[in-house]
């Protein structure tokens, strides 16, 4: 499961651009701070890679293991 959190996320979409499985899109409505977060699209197609975890400057992304939580 992918776990992006909003109150840390800036949108710079780093997560998008590394995600070799194109698990992302991009919000066509901008957050309470203007900003066009990433949510996941296809979670089906995540390997767990943590490509997106790691790229993110901000740490607003935790990939784990468990479903549905």
């Amino acid at each position: 499961m992918i776990i992006i959190d909003e109150n840390l996320c800036k949108g710079c979409h780093l997560c998008l651009y590394m995600c070799p499985q194109n698990v992302y899109a991009i919000s066509s409505e901008p957050n309470k701070k203007s900003v066009q977060l990433p949510y996941v699209n296809f979670g089906d197609r995540c390997d767990k890679c943590g490509k997106c975890e790691i790229a993110c400057p901000d740490q607003a992304i935790t990939v784990n293991d468990l479903e549905g939580e």
